[in-house]
């Protein structure tokens, strides 16, 4: 259906079933408010024995030979049923990964890999993806990446969680340097809204030798600090990027390699940080209002089924990345300069400062200072996304809840809420104690949907191909990081990669796994959610379909194309 065609359909559909909400009685789908229920008694019966098969709790997580005082999410304590459940995520998981990784295998020549492909530049690096094309999509992100304007677009994109509005000269970034490369002094950046930051400037404390894990390539993560700023045209370059453990500032009018050292060197504490963030605030920091949710609401209530949809796998996905990221021996801990000490020891401190409202996609991008940025992709596409989910969303509840009262005397909507923010249940700083609006509470589920979905697949889905992969975003630098400019970086520090080639292959190529139609975001549900959200679900399609034909218009012109937050191809789930 071509776009417009698409358009008159959306605006048609709540014409046509204009007060049809209304006229459907409440109780006679299975799916039912308590008041409602035909039977409370087995309902609230079953409830009880769901309390005593899923429990809340601290510490659910083992991390092997490492010290267990790292602080973690609430989550899931053992139980017969929560490990039964468990064990059947995990084998879905773990289905299409080797589906995946089989097929990486077949498809990208490990054998000549292993033999050593003549790695002796950036440019042997960047060629070496041209030998697979035939065979696995040629990652955008390598496209003319050595480039300040792609670096500066992939701030707005793959990297996009991170910026915010600079209020300071931090870097001292003389303006001799600002005036020549803007033609604007900093004062006259800030006041016009024209320069950003990106504050990776912790980092390096979770380099290995920082973290006392064993280091023998001399891997490390540096911090880094960015200032990025918008020209008249609208488009990003970066003006300066301090590495915080040597203090040194460089510049695009540093040498070519010193910069492209700076560069690399940022890049090394983005690829960290990335994963690192995903992994707790779209998994584990969530995870507690999944046990929650499946202690307090019924499985007949609506919002168990649709919550529960989208949580699907969520428990075997933390134990695959419990295994994959935060423990010694994997391909991660030998990849990436934090091994997997540092890893633990990041979500260990990211653990204390989560707060689920400051986390809500209008909330973080209005607190960044960045609603104003042109070509920020990242920040465009998720609005989008979420808009689009939260009007799903209220439509789908507006079925069953028909004011803000029934919201409020919904006893186990009320018991989630107090459960999940509660200390003593799901301890999730931030998550309302208790829902008094329909709005309410269809705001805090559109944003649980939008970290399952949208925000994954963009920080740690199919970007982790485009965002992750060598030598545009390095997982390490090697050696000691240089102490004065002048010093000849790029390649030195880039050495030992050959010896890495195929792990990281292997590791990032297993994220190309093809979303099929019937797990793509919107187009999932089937009977999940009643026969009554065929309305709500057909708006919600429609409105995705449009975003995503307006994603790949703006992107059809582009070689470094951005398309993790196209709806086309983002899962309904976590799906890796």
């Amino acid at each position: 259906m071509h776009l417009s065609a698409k358009l008159v359909t959306l605006l048609a559909v709540p014409t046509a079933f204009a007060g049809l909400f209304n006229l459907i009685p409440p109780v006679q789908d299975y799916l039912c408010l308590p008041k409602n229920s035909p039977n409370i008694t087995a309902r609230n019966q079953q409830l009880a024995i769901q309390q005593q098969n899923f429990i809340d709790g601290p510490g659910f997580f083992t991390i092997a030979n490492q010290p267990g005082y790292f602080p973690m999410p609430n989550g899931p304590q053992f139980t017969p049923t929560w490990y039964q459940l468990m064990l059947s995520e995990i084998g879905e998981i773990a289905y299409r990964s080797n589906a995946s990784a089989f097929q990486a295998e077949q498809l990208i020549p490990y054998d000549l890999v292993a033999a050593g492909i003549p790695i002796n530049s950036l440019t042997d690096l960047t060629n070496m993806y041209y030998n697979f094309t035939s065979a696995i999509r040629f990652p955008y992100s390598i496209i003319n990446w050595e480039a300040d304007s792609s670096f500066g677009q992939d701030r707005l994109s793959w990297g996009g969680y991170s910026l915010k509005a600079e209020t300071a000269n931090v870097l001292n970034v003389p303006d001799t340097i600002t005036v020549q490369l803007t033609g604007l002094t900093f004062a006259q950046l800030l006041s016009q809204n024209r320069i950003y930051k990106v504050d990776y400037s912790n980092i390096g404390s979770y380099s290995k030798s920082n973290v006392g894990q064993a280091n023998p390539l001399g891997q490390s993560i540096p911090g880094t600090y960015l200032n990025l700023y918008i020209d008249a045209s609208g488009n990003p370059y970066p003006l300066a990027i301090k590495v915080v453990d040597t203090g040194l500032v460089y510049t695009p009018l540093d040498a070519p390699e010193d910069w492209m050292f700076a560069k690399l060197a940022f890049s090394t504490s983005e690829g960290f940080f990335l994963p690192m963030e995903h992994f707790l605030i779209n998994h584990m920091s969530l995870i507690a209002a999944r046990v929650e949710l499946m202690r307090h609401v019924s499985v007949q209530h609506p919002v168990y089924a649709l919550l529960s949809h989208h949580f699907t796998d969520s428990y075997g996905n933390i134990i695959f990345g419990v295994q994959a990221l935060l423990q010694n021996g994997t391909a991660f801990d030998t990849i990436y300069g934090c091994g997997g000490l540092g890893a633990s020891r990041y979500i260990g401190d990211r653990t204390l400062t989560y707060n689920f409202t400051a986390q809500k996609i209008n909330n973080w991008f209005a607190a960044a200072g960045t609603t104003n940025v042109p070509n920020y992709k990242y920040m465009t596409d998720l609005l989008a996304i979420r808009a689009a989910v939260g009007s799903f969303v209220q439509n789908y509840l507006s079925i069953y809840y028909r004011s803000d009262a029934d919201v409020q005397n919904d006893p186990e909507i009320q018991a989630w809420a107090a459960n999940t923010a509660s200390p003593s249940g799901g301890n999730m700083v931030g998550f309302p104690s208790s829902f008094s609006t329909l709005f309410s509470l269809s705001d805090t589920i559109a944003d649980l949907i939008v970290f399952l979905t949208a925000q994954h697949n963009v920080m740690n889905g199919e970007a982790s191909w485009d965002g992750q992969v060598f030598p545009a975003k390095p997982h390490a630098m090697y050696g000691p990081l240089p102490t004065a400019k002048g010093i000849p970086s790029s390649r030195a520090y880039l050495a030992p990669v050959s010896q890495l080639i195929a792990a990281e292959l292997a590791l990032h190529s297993a994220f190309l796994i093809p979303t099929p139609q019937s797990a793509k975001l919107g187009f999932s549900y089937g009977s999940t959610l009643g026969p009554y959200s065929t309305i709500p679900i057909t708006i919600f399609q429609i409105e995705l379909d449009i975003i995503s034909d307006i994603i790949n218009l703006r992107e059809a012109k582009n070689a470094r194309k951005f398309l993790n937050l196209d709806p086309a191809q983002i899962p309904f789930q976590v799906w890796i």
